[in-house]
């Protein structure tokens, strides 16, 4: 006897460029999303296909979205702050304990379900202390706002550290926070020693920031 289908939504993600780059970089964060498999903190495969034109890969539906879309009223209170600050730094705890760097951390790639966030977004991801052999189209990639100010020195992208992404969730945080753009960090309404925990995240400096993630938890 049949049981009763049930109503499954999914996420059918593709490469939407055809150049080269493009599509090695897919392929590329399709496979490291593979080996994430079984991990609470990383977005996870459903199904793809790399040869297909375009190559796709299928995922779950976060029925309530990125962390942008949990709203002012949600980030004004402060156990929610610490809560999923947190949890962004053990998403990318996951990424840098294998030894990659995300390169494009913001709000909308950490999507929420019932059991707190998870990190998507893998494209721009690239082994720690390796110069990638992508970008030879572009000087940098990654979300304007966000990126750190060694990425806008020609070759900065393609040799990133630890820091940088540092940098992008300091950014994420204050964002998150404020509902204000990630430009400049203003310090009006933000408690001064979680200002502090943002300036030191953003310094244009990168040995100035925190140099791992574990001494920002530890400040937050």
């Amino acid at each position: 006897e049949l049981s009763e289908p049930t109503e499954t939504r999914l996420v059918l993600k593709y490469c939407k460029g055809g150049e080269e780059e493009w599509i090695l970089r897919f392929r590329r964060e399709v496979r490291l999303l593979d080996t994430f498999k079984g991990n609470s903190r990383v977005a996870q495969i459903i199904d793809s296909n790399l040869d297909y034109d375009p190559p796709y890969f299928v995922m779950q539906y976060y029925e309530s979205g990125d962390l942008m879309s949990l709203g002012e009223a949600f980030w004004s209170v402060p156990k929610n702050q610490e809560k999923y600050f947190l949890q962004m730094i053990e998403c990318i705890e996951e990424l840098h304990s294998r030894g990659e760097l995300h390169r494009d951390i913001k709000p909308q790639n950490f999507l929420v379900d019932e059991a707190g966030i998870v990190v998507c977004d893998l494209g721009l991801s690239t082994e720690i202390g390796s110069s990638t052999a992508f970008t030879t189209s572009s000087m940098f990639w990654g979300t304007h706002g966000y990126i750190p100010p060694e990425y806008l020195i020609r070759g900065g992208f393609k040799n990133p550290t630890v820091a940088g992404d540092i940098y992008m969730l300091g950014k994420s945080f204050y964002v998150l926070i404020t509902a204000r753009q990630p430009m400049y960090l203003v310090p009006e309404d933000i408690p001064a020693p979680l200002f502090h925990v943002f300036e030191r995240c953003c310094s244009v400096q990168p040995e100035n920031r925190y140099q791992s993630l574990a001494e920002l938890k530890q400040s937050l």
